[in-house]
């Protein structure tokens, strides 16, 4: 079945209906950071989303979030099945952050962001937030999952998309 989901504006803390789909909106932790070429700095709150794209589809879209405990609670209360996972900062992206010493990764780290998916229930972790899928923090993460499977058919599908490809779920 395929699935198409157009997102409207919505306060954070709701359940909101757009497009005919359930999308819930939660607070996350994080902060969102952006400069305009003028010098102008944007920054928003942290929001995520878990959307009911169709019955037995509920998409987690964690939007640039650090790793929270709070993640097995929308787990056990929202059952999200598919969830896409960051597990880096792109390097090279423009990323400009003069007031850290270090920021390799982003918000949640590999093994963070497999527990997250263990916490979520997640059936089918789609790996993001990367522009290199053969990236160091992307393997480390394709290890991890490998590694913890043990083959009795629980364990979630990993789906690492290259540039511009689509994804039907």
């Amino acid at each position: 079945m395929g699935v198409s989901i157009q997102f409207f504006g919505a306060a954070a803390y709701k359940i909101v209906t757009a497009g005919g789909k359930h999308v819930l909106i939660d607070p996350f932790l994080n902060w969102s950071f952006a400069a305009m070429p003028d010098g102008q700095l944007l920054s928003g709150p942290a929001v995520g989303f878990i959307v009911e794209a169709a019955p037995d589809v509920r998409i987690y879209h964690p939007g640039d979030t650090a790793f929270t405990y709070d993640m097995k609670l929308w787990g056990e209360l929202y059952k999200p099945t598919v969830g896409l996972m960051h597990v880096t900062l792109p390097e090279g992206e423009g990323v400009s952050l003069p007031h850290m010493h270090c920021y390799k990764t982003g918000e949640i780290t590999p093994p963070e962001a497999y527990l997250a998916s263990q916490w979520l229930g997640l059936r089918h972790v789609i790996v993001s937030h990367y522009v290199d899928p053969e990236c160091k923090d992307v393997r480390d993460f394709l290890e991890i999952a490998r590694t913890a499977d043990r083959g009795d058919g629980l364990a979630p599908k990993v789906t690492v998309m290259r540039p511009g490809e689509i994804l039907t779920l």
